[in-house]
């Protein structure tokens, strides 16, 4: 079978194709020199994705402990809030934020859960990450201070053209694996993702390709003055279709169950959003450093909680689009840090 372009794809992931055909096509696609690697690709309404392991509520768990530290799957860190995107309900309220957590508070919060966790995977993201005039330096840290985790950085890759030559370097020595969310559509040209790849082919960098455009989902509501609100939803309902489950998030020196709740509350500090109408996630409290490893540990296995009615009972997927500058309610939105 010949490998496909962006085209014949399209084509085939809305026909009605064999299994056998599908495999090839997944196989021309990761050997393509479109794409270094594929998360997740869509036939018709199949996600042939790698699916998480069913977790049985009695007997299974989302992290395990010993005396010492509680091992975690994966831990992420907004290292800036800002973004060069403006998506549509991004789950991070990036388009209206800006600024970042310093190098110094990172490093800090890093090295003093270290006596508390130890997670397989540590992301760091945003926002835009390449953002953050330290990165390398936050990079280099983050794995002295957990030698033994993987390092990842998710970002949308649009700045890699101008990303100084030592982040490169700091990439390649920590072996950071940069996870490119491809946001490509109606408002950000393909071409410009497909350039994004080729850097980091041409700097050796490690990377795979997460196919965001085609997952876009609302984990808010627009209010009819363009004010994000919560949904009102059955928390049982809402934790089985939720795709930040396994999203820990260390922010303010704070463990937070999912990232969802940590930049819903750093939000309403920055004052983007109203404690008013997120009264019912700002109910939630955070690990702090004064946590047990029991503590913790039951924390994190803990299923849904009453805070979970603030997402949405099942995904609304649609088309990614960018924000104008400005909105009613908002003013003028600064996006970068």
């Amino acid at each position: 079978m010949s490998e496909p372009n962006r085209a014949d794809i399209s084509v085939l992931a809305g026909s009605q194709i064999g299994d056998n055909e599908k495999s090839q096509v997944l196989a021309s696609v990761r050997q393509s020199g479109l794409i270094h690697s594929v998360s997740t690709f869509h036939f018709g309404s199949q996600d042939l994705s790698p699916k998480p392991v069913k977790q049985d509520q009695n007997t299974s768990r989302l992290c395990d402990h010993n005396e010492d530290r509680v091992k975690i799957p994966y831990c992420e860190i907004d290292i800036v809030h800002g973004c060069n995107l403006r998506c549509a309900l991004c789950s991070h309220f990036s388009p209206f934020r800006s600024g970042r957590s310093t190098k110094e508070d990172i490093i800090d919060w890093l090295q003093s859960w270290s006596k508390k966790i130890l997670p397989n995977v540590i992301n760091l993201l945003g926002g835009e990450p390449f953002l953050h005039p330290d990165l390398a330096e936050i990079v280099r840290e983050s794995r002295r201070i957990f030698p033994d985790s993987k390092i990842e950085i998710t970002s949308n890759g649009l700045l890699l053209r101008r990303i100084d030559s030592e982040v490169f370097e700091a990439l390649r020595e920590v072996k950071v694996k940069v996870i490119v969310s491809d946001h490509s559509g109606k408002d950000v040209p393909y071409q410009q993702f497909l350039d994004c790849i080729g850097i980091l082919r041409k700097q050796n960098v490690q990377y795979m390709v997460r196919d965001s455009n085609k997952q876009w989902h609302a984990s808010y509501r627009w209010h009819e003055d363009h004010v994000p609100i919560p949904f009102q939803s059955n928390p049982r309902l809402a934790w089985s279709v939720c795709t930040a489950k396994n999203c820990k998030s260390l922010m303010n020196n704070k463990f937070y169950k999912c990232s969802i709740l940590a930049n819903i509350a750093k939000s309403v500090e920055e004052g983007v959003l109203s404690p008013n109408l997120w009264q019912a996630a700002l109910s939630y409290k955070p690990l702090t450093l004064d946590s047990t490893v029991e503590e913790i540990a039951a924390h994190f296995d803990t299923r849904e909680i009453p805070e979970c009615s603030n997402c949405p009972e099942q995904l609304t997927f649609f088309e990614n689009k960018q924000l104008p500058i400005s909105r009613a309610g908002w003013g003028t939105i600064v996006h970068n840090p």
